[in-house]
């Protein structure tokens, strides 16, 4: 077999494993998660559903690039709200950052829902915590990558793909985090005014940021989030401005909230003014230093 062969096999094979993908997030959106199954796909693209697992090992292994696609997609949007004014203050990048999330979350919500339905997904997603989804077994304990994912296979034994993905989407929130505290450092707790064994949970946290922004130096790019330098009063910080964040993006996503708001917006907006002020800026609006 020639070079031009084997280049354009493996053309064809990422082009199909990306037709099956589209056609699972397509079922995802119109039917829900219960209707992707291979079967489904497979009737929709007109092939037998065994000829998926020749892309796919199993149903786990295509719901997991399925999310990893969904949480690239989501960073990639956070990253170029974060950056379209690189000279705005880091509060107000966070801001724009936050609005991004709830927007895409609510034009999104069978994907969010796909995603954001396992305890892996916050600042560094859910580093240390299961990997197990509710509708189906634990992931396997494999790594995935964007190269790898274009051909439909996991090698490797690292990370859950799944928590690779999650890690990815949540160190654009925790470098912007970490950009407020470089810019003006905001009154924190003192370590001696939170309870023991929450520090101890942060202490341990705080390793294990320190691990990724070592593998993350170790695959050759440069770590932004520098947690060996954050206080643990500060991390308390960033850990309930995250939590506040997604709760009340995702009450509005999965409708908790239209008992008595048929509109978030103005309700989210409040909640952000609560969540910057942590970070000592009373107006949202008014720039930090600026």
């Amino acid at each position: 077999m020639t070079g031009v062969d084997v280049g354009s096999r493996g053309r064809l094979r990422a082009a199909t494993v990306e037709e099956i993908k589209r056609t699972a997030r397509r079922l995802l959106i119109e039917e829900g998660l219960q209707s992707v199954t291979l079967r489904a796909i497979a009737r929709r693209m007109g092939v037998t559903a065994p000829g998926l697992y020749r892309y796919f090992p199993s149903y786990e292994d295509l719901v997991s690039a399925l999310v990893c696609d969904i949480y690239d997609e989501l960073a990639d949007a956070l990253q170029s709200e974060r950056w379209t004014d690189p000279g705005a203050a880091p509060v107000q990048r966070l801001l724009r950052m936050s609005r991004c999330f709830r927007l895409w979350a609510v034009e999104h919500p069978c994907e969010f829902a796909l995603a954001f339905s396992t305890p892996l997904s916050g600042p560094l997603g859910g580093l240390g915590q299961s990997s197990v989804r509710p509708c189906g077994p634990a992931f396997p304990e494999r790594a995935q990558t964007r190269s790898t994912k274009a051909s439909g296979t996991l090698p490797g034994r690292t990370l859950p793909p799944t928590r690779t993905g999650g890690q990815r989407f949540g160190r654009v929130f925790a470098e912007a985090f970490k950009d407020l505290w470089d810019h003006q450092p905001f009154e924190v707790p003192e370590d001696a005014d939170l309870p023991t064994d929450l520090l101890d949970q942060l202490a341990r946290y705080r390793q294990l940021m320190v691990e990724e922004d070592q593998r993350v130096s170790d695959s050759g790019a440069r770590s932004l989030v520098a947690a060996a330098e954050l206080p643990l009063g500060t991390l308390y910080l960033f850990v309930r401005a995250w939590t506040a964040l997604f709760g009340v993006v995702t009450m509005e996503v999965f409708g908790h909230l239209r008992f008595c708001l048929d509109d978030a917006s103005s309700f989210f907006e409040a909640e952000l003014c609560d969540i910057v002020r942590m970070f000592g800026t009373e107006d949202p609006e008014d720039p930090i230093g600026s």
